[in-house]
Parts: structure tokens; C-alpha cells; sequence
């Protein structure tokens, strides 16, 4: 490498800046639906799913219900425990990347290789005249684990009762979520059988959020989990999220 492009190495708050000026690397995100993008979210995986307490880089969340998530390396990280990371965010998100330095692309390869991670997408960057030049340079597919339970496990337990309170009432989850859980008089994603007691404060939180799948269906409860964070607010004002929901191309973005 020469001294020009040695002189300035990227952190990650580079990295971050340059995922939100660059939607399109990320073919995954649909550009005719709402998308928004959360920096540093814990990823509420239980240790019984093999995988550990992970503050989740950037997580990109769509109306769709999908989830794509970015773990970052740069030229100054390590990658040791990037196999235990990943396996929290195949758990949790529809497709998963490595936004890495080109210097630890071959090592990312083999931590992929040798975990069973072919699932995982990379993409690569370098440092040139003070800038980030980034490509994929191997896309993501679909996580063969994801489930719909660790994507609702990010919710707390008051806001999975607060859903399963309202599923007999659409049309508060129009008014404090944004989407009609309808579609002709019946329940998007619905199960045909009939669930018993389907809340109750004295449940556990994995009960409660077993309800709510049986309920809902596995494409709807991830509809829900995304349109909560793209509302940028809990379901009730007590329940005040601690997150900053960002957008792409944010230059062209007035908020409020």
C-alpha cells in the first residue's frame, strides 16, 4: 500500500456515514418501500441458541418486514469473535454483512468457510485520498436460521402484551404502528387454529411472544417489529425507545 493511501485509515462512524449515502450497495432494500437504518441495537439472542450478547453494528430495517444486518471491521478491529457475531445476527436478520477493510477479506473468507457462514455477504472497502471506496464483493443470501422469535425478543415484554391487547383491534395498529394487520376481514398471516389464553402479565416473556407468532404468523410479526422501529417510537408513550432511527441519502432528509 502506498503512504498516500496510508495516510488516513477509516473508523467505523466512516463506515456508518458512508451506508447511509449508499442505499444501493445493498440490493436487498426495496426502493419503493419505507427503510431506516439503527446503529449499535442489541441483539436479544438467548446463550441456548449458541450465540452471545451482540450489539448489532447497523441493522437496516424495511416495512416489508425485512431485516438486513452490517457488522463492520475495519483496518484497526480484529475478527475473533466475528464467528459468535455472526451467528447472533443469522439468527436474527434476513440477510447479514461484513463491511470489512480488503486487508482482512481473506481472513473474513475463512471464519465464513470454516463456520458453516455461507449465507454471509462481504463487502469491501479501501482508503483513498481521505475516502471510502467500498463494492460487494460477495452478496448475501438469505439466513437459513433466521426466526421470527430473536426479531421480536428485541421488543420488551410490555410492548409484546401491548400487541397481543390490540390484535382484536386493527385499528389501533393502524393509528400507533402504521400498517392494517387486516386484508378482507381477516388477519394477515393468521393461524386456522384457535390459541388458548393468548395473553396474560403472568406469562413469560417466551410465552407471550410464542402467542403472538401463533397469532400473527411469522411474515406479519416481522412486519411489526420493523414499522415499531420506522415509527421511531414505542407503541405507547411510556414506552419511549432508546434508538436514533436514521435514513438513507440523509442529505435529502428534513426531520421533523
Amino acid at each position: 500500500m502506498s503512504k498516500k493511501l496510508e495516510k488516513y485509515e477509516a473508523y467505523e462512524q466512516d463506515l456508518k456515514d458512508f451506508t447511509l449515502d449508499n442505499k444501493h450497495i445493498f440490493k436487498e432494500v426495496d426502493d419503493s418501500v419505507l427503510s431506516g437504518v439503527i446503529f449499535e441495537k442489541r441483539l436479544s439472542v438467548s446463550r441456548k441458541d449458541n450465540a452471545p450478547k451482540v450489539i448489532a453494528d447497523c441493522l437496516i430495517l424495511s416495512e416489508t418486514g425485512q431485516i438486513v444486518g452490517v457488522e463492520y471491521k475495519t483496518v484497526h478491529d480484529t475478527t475473533t469473535r466475528l464467528n459468535k457475531q455472526l451467528r447472533a445476527y443469522s439468527l436474527v436478520c434476513d440477510y447479514v454483512y461484513v463491511f470489512v477493510h480488503d486487508k482482512h477479506v481473506p481472513k473474513v473468507e475463512k471464519i465464513l468457510k470454516d463456520n458453516g457462514h455461507h449465507h454471509v455477504g462481504i463487502i469491501a472497502y479501501i482508503n483513498f485520498d481521505d475516502e471510502i471506496t467500498a463494492g460487494v464483493y460477495k452478496r448475501a443470501v438469505k439466513s437459513p436460521i433466521q426466526n421470527v422469535y430473536h426479531a421480536l425478543n428485541m421488543l420488551w415484554k410490555d410492548e409484546i402484551l401491548y400487541l397481543l391487547s390490540i390484535t382484536r383491534r386493527p385499528e389501533e395498529f393502524v393509528g400507533e404502528i402504521g400498517m392494517d394487520i387486516y386484508i378482507d376481514g381477516r388477519r394477515k398471516g393468521a393461524s386456522s387454529g384457535n390459541v388458548m389464553n393468548p395473553y396474560s402479565r403472568s406469562m413469560t416473556k417466551n410465552q407471550l411472544i410464542n402467542n403472538l407468532i401463533s397469532l400473527m404468523g411469522h411474515q406479519t410479526c416481522m412486519e411489526l417489529v420493523c414499522n415499531i422501529y420506522l415509527n421511531n417510537r414505542g407503541l405507547k408513550p411510556n414506552f419511549k425507545k432508546d434508538f436514533k432511527l436514521n435514513y438513507f441519502n440523509r442529505r435529502d432528509f428534513v426531520d421533523g
